[in-house]
């Protein structure tokens, strides 16, 4: 009984001794383990990241080569006789259209009211007398006040106010009517003077008068918008 009773706290330890080393050596596993995890899911992501570098230099480069070649048919295109007369003809229409400003040699007739007592003297009639006489003249752009006038301007009074593409251009602002035209100055000019003795009859009423010639004018585009909702060129099927 006395040799168990010594070797009993013995063989105590070597169970707990031997449990110990049993958690550390399972507990050394699962960390090597984890670590083992762990350098394979940095490898594989390093793997993914270098693939997709290498993925965006093959894409800048593929960018560039297509951007290339872009800027080589453009140039292509632009020297093809074809595309070159299109290109002419659209800018033509453009101008007859009013969307692209234009410069060229002409007159300014100017039109000053301001100082006349009782009232407004020249109305949105005579502004359209001009304009028709300076398009029969040959004028082939127009402007008034700096507003462009195309094929569907509308010259008309508000009140006290005349407004030209629905943009008021009266004396309110402190200045005059100035209407500025493209065309043959001499004979531009030569018609305004003598017909229907517009002229002459708004200076008779106390309006100033001045025409000047220049080498250079510039007329804006048309600042507006044209929508057809109803007209459709003939022939042509809604929808096509």
């Amino acid at each position: 009984m006395k040799s168990f009773k010594w070797q009993w706290p013995i063989m105590l330890t070597a169970m707990v001794l031997g449990l110990m080393l049993t958690f550390q050596f399972r507990a050394t596993q699962e960390i090597q383990k984890e670590s083992n995890n762990s350098t394979r899911r940095f490898a594989t992501f390093l793997t993914v990241l270098k693939k997709a570098e290498t993925r965006r230099v093959g894409l800048e480069k593929e960018v560039i080569r297509l951007r290339e070649q872009i800027r080589a048919y453009r140039e292509g295109a632009e020297k093809s006789p074809a595309v070159t007369g299109v290109t002419k003809e659209i800018d033509r229409l453009k101008v007859i259209t009013g969307e692209l400003p234009v410069e060229g040699s002409g007159l300014v007739l100017t039109l000053d009211d301001r100082n006349i007592q009782g009232g407004t003297v020249i109305y949105s009639s005579d502004l359209k007398d001009v304009i028709n006489i300076l398009r029969y003249g040959g004028a082939e752009a127009i402007s008034i006040n700096g507003q462009r006038i195309v094929t569907n301007t509308a010259v008309h009074e508000a009140g006290r106010n005349l407004l030209v593409n629905k943009v008021p251009i009266t004396r309110t602002s402190g200045v005059p009517y100035e209407i500025a035209a493209i065309g043959n100055a001499a004979e531009l000019e030569n018609y305004l003077r003598v017909t229907y003795g517009l002229l002459p009859d708004l200076e008779a009423g106390g309006v100033r008068v001045n025409i000047v010639r220049q080498e250079r004018l510039v007329i804006p585009a048309f600042k507006g918008g044209t929508t057809f909702r109803l007209a459709k060129p003939a022939g042509v099927e809604a929808g096509r």
